[in-house]
């Protein structure tokens, strides 16, 4: 039997859910020349174009799992205890005929595991609506610093006049769904990224599709998840030559602010009129002083 046989080759991505696994129709299915591993590569990132965009195809490294691992109940705990370095580094120019064992060429068993250099990863700066993420993608090998600076980069506009080294990350791994806003509200944030650890080692786990991986806390901020409430508006309370009481039981806050209206309005009038009457009696005062002077000037 020769690879002709096999219909799809079975892949499972190295830090993703163990239950999501995915399956590319074989190359030698497709190509007359007989295809080897980078053609597989190509062909596992055409077929997961989200997973893999902005990584170069002949950048992912691909392990057979040997022997190939068949779709059971058991396969979840193999996966997560899986050894990569047990399992056997394929090479860009092996042939993929001399790759799997005659009897275990069929989609009951996963063949592959492929592990990418560079990570997507989604994120979040709090008191941004919920619907707003950045991705950014990273190379594994880098160290958190250099996560920060790639998303002050990301979100430049945000991050305007901030130190990169001045950010807080915090990992998470939440599902995109209905039920992220509540879970960002009610989780713990004690724990934020160490500067000396690489990315590689901490985000080993982490399940790329449509999950959520980073919380970002700006300086600025008081804290992860911290909601954003709009102020509290102005109250015209206290006004000068206004008594506010406020309304009694039954009565509604609608009439008392048309009846506080109507007392600023009686009172402005008022003031008004106080104002008017002594101006017209400080100008006859005056044409009285004058007309008297004016009487007993010297002939």
């Amino acid at each position: 039997m020769t690879d002709q046989d096999i219909e799809l080759v079975n892949c499972w991505l190295r830090g993703a859910d163990t239950s999501c696994t995915f399956s590319v129709i074989n190359p030698s299915r497709t190509r007359a020349k007989e295809p080897d591993v980078s053609t597989l590569k190509k062909a596992i990132k055409q077929t997961e174009g989200e997973i893999f965009k902005g990584i170069i195809a002949n950048s992912l490294t691909l392990y057979q799992v040997s022997p190939a691992l068949p779709y059971d109940d058991s396969i979840s705990d193999r996966l997560a205890n899986l050894v990569l370095s047990n399992q056997r580094l394929l090479k860009g120019s092996e042939k993929l005929s001399t790759l799997f064992p005659a009897d275990q060429l069929n989609d009951s068993f996963l063949h592959i595991v492929v592990d990418a250099f560079k990570l997507r990863l989604l994120c979040w700066i709090q008191g941004e609506p919920i619907s707003r993420t950045s991705p950014v993608t990273i190379d594994a090998s880098k160290g958190v610093p250099e996560l920060k600076r790639a998303i002050k980069d990301a979100v430049s506009v945000t991050f305007k006049g901030t130190d990169a080294k001045d950010i807080t990350l915090y990992k998470v791994c939440l599902p995109i769904d209905g039920t992220l806003e509540g879970k960002l509200t009610n989780l713990q944030y004690d724990d934020p990224l160490d500067d000396t650890r690489r990315l590689s080692e901490i985000f080993k786990d982490v399940r790329l599709r449509a999950h959520l991986h980073i919380v970002i806390q700006s300086p600025d901020s008081e804290g992860p998840c911290h909601e954003l409430l709009p102020s509290e508006p102005k109250s015209t309370r206290g006004t000068i030559g206004s008594s506010w009481e406020e309304p009694s039981e039954g009565s509604s806050e609608e009439s008392s602010e048309e009846e506080l209206e109507d007392e600023l309005g009686v009172i402005g009038w008022k003031e008004i009129q106080r104002v008017m009457d002594g101006y017209v009696i400080q100008r006859l005062w005056d044409v009285c002083t004058l007309s008297f002077s004016f009487f007993f000037l010297p002939v």
